[in-house]
């Protein structure tokens, strides 16, 4: 359960700063919370 809110609210993270920022940085950033989420899901 705590996996699927952490996730979510990442997800929220990520919708907030896309409407802030465009361009490459937000590919960038929206990449390495990707990563995060992924080892976060897999390792723990």
């Amino acid at each position: 359960m705590n996996k699927a809110l952490t996730i979510k609210e990442k997800c929220l993270y990520l919708m907030k700063i896309s409407k802030r920022r465009t361009g490459t940085q937000t590919l960038v950033v929206m990449g390495v919370m990707l990563a995060v989420i992924g080892v976060n899901y897999l390792f723990l």
